[in-house]
């Protein structure tokens, strides 16, 4: 089932997949965060990622080199300085507190250089 919900590109979760839960008990926020602080115990290079602010639960990939205030209005999210940690930390209250899709939102985007 999983597969269709993929080939359809629909959201699904899946339930009671070993490697699954193997992952989630290692990959806490703070194995995470070792790696976005550069405290990670391995050879693995630190990784790179960014907070972003957005008015409300709506968020939009953009370019903000290419945005034009004037011409689109202000830019669907900004970056702010927060580290993973605050990031994390926050979302895990967000999800305490069922956080109202009409409150600021925060998202952590990381990837690779191109």
């Amino acid at each position: 089932a999983a597969i269709r919900y993929r080939d359809l590109e629909l959201p699904f979760k899946v339930y009671n997949v070993p490697e699954v839960k193997a992952a989630a008990l290692k990959w806490t926020d703070e194995y995470v965060s070792s790696y976005f602080n550069g405290d990670n115990d391995d050879d693995a290079p630190q990784s790179k990622g960014a907070c972003q602010q957005s008015v409300d639960n709506f968020f939009a990939f953009h370019r903000p080199q290419l945005w034009s205030v004037d011409l689109l209005g202000p830019p669907p999210s900004v970056d702010i300085p927060w580290t993973y940690d605050k990031w994390s930390q926050h979302a895990v209250y967000a999800d305490e507190v069922s956080l109202p899709v009409s409150e600021t939102h925060y998202y952590w985007q990381s990837g690779v250089d191109r």
